[in-house]
């Protein structure tokens, strides 16, 4: 058995008993009016249903930071080159002083870089983990994106990097991104297993102008009519429309779920990776914990295919765990 259908085979539904139980408990504490607590309820009773503890520790964080390059960023739909990607992936463990860097301080988090196929000729950055699949992906606008063989990799690769995270003694996971043009990818996703058109998904990303707005949603709708993925199939979509990070992090997420861990979601990109591992075992999102509602229009139909409600809504347009750290600190509190 193949390592990605080991760890499908491993999944299974967290203790919503446990959870009733919980509710019952904190009822009585806040005598009948336990919904005072609002949402904050339902984000400790998921966390005590992922654990399969009544009173569990706060979670040992790691925020893992997927790069990767995408094919698409040639048709100019990101307001910056494909080369960001390898400098932020400099930034992050050299400079240090990247959004990610900072907010995994703020959660108290560590913070794990890991290279899934950025776009160069060498790459020599102490602390990158080297998890590379290819040398970017194809560009979706004239084809897949990769390889269905690719796609396997990607995600266990993913699946191979949670099983020695989860070794190692992290239980909590705030996965993020760094690609350029990946919200284009997000979109594209998004579109598929939500069943939207392109233009009801595609966002400005970095903040693009409307013209390039327009251009950007031609994309999206070119990639999917052009390569029609089936949405019955993840692997399909994430050959044909997907990037390497995004299946990196659908595995890092079904890993989590295989040893009944914590997965804290972050924004769009984050959010289409856990479509992929929905459609791979749906019960996987049981150990998802929503943290925030982003700029991006693909989140909202993302998480409501999900069935998830997200807890933060700070219009956030960061995708490297800046809304799930913060989501991170909100839980130790409730756990406190």
């Amino acid at each position: 058995m193949s390592l990605l259908n080991e760890t499908l085979a491993a999944i299974s539904p967290a203790d919503h008993a446990l959870a009733g139980q919980a509710a019952a408990k904190l009822s009585n504490v806040m005598e009948g009016d336990e919904n005072s607590l609002g949402q904050l309820k339902e984000l400790l009773l998921r966390y005590i249903a992922i654990t399969g503890e009544m009173n569990p520790a706060a979670p040992d964080k790691c925020t893992v930071i997927c790069c990767a390059s995408h094919g698409v960023a040639a048709e100019a739909v990101s307001a910056y080159p494909e080369e960001t990607t390898l400098q932020m992936t400099k930034s992050y463990l050299i400079g240090q002083g990247a959004a990610a860097n900072a907010f995994a301080n703020f959660s108290g988090s560590e913070i794990f870089i890991a290279d899934f196929g950025i776009k160069a000729d060498n790459i020599d950055i102490p602390g990158l983990l080297d998890c590379r699949i290819g040398n970017g992906t194809a560009n979706i606008a004239q084809g897949p994106a990769m390889s269905r063989e690719q796609a396997i990799a990607a995600l266990e690769k993913g699946i191979e990097l949670a099983e020695k995270l989860v070794a190692e003694g992290f239980d909590c996971l705030l996965p993020g991104e760094m690609g350029i043009a990946n919200t284009t990818v997000s979109a594209a996703i998004t579109a598929v297993f939500c069943e939207k058109t392109a233009a009801e998904v595609t966002g400005r990303g970095t903040n693009i102008s409307n013209e390039r707005l327009s251009k950007k949603t031609a994309i999206v709708e070119k990639a999917l009519q052009l390569n029609k993925p089936d949405n019955s199939d993840a692997l399909d979509v994430l050959a044909k429309v997907g990037g390497f990070e995004f299946g990196a992090i659908a595995g890092l997420m079904l890993g989590f779920a295989a040893h009944h861990k914590a997965v804290i979601l972050d924004g769009s990109n984050c959010a289409a990776a856990a479509l992929i591992a929905q459609s791979l075992a749906p019960d996987c999102v049981d150990y998802f914990l929503p943290s925030h509602r982003g700029g991006e229009p693909a989140q909202g139909f993302a998480l409501e295919k999900l069935g998830l409600t997200p807890i933060l809504h700070l219009d956030l347009r960061l995708g490297e765990a800046c809304g799930s750290s913060i989501l991170a600190r909100e839980l130790s509190a409730m756990l406190n």
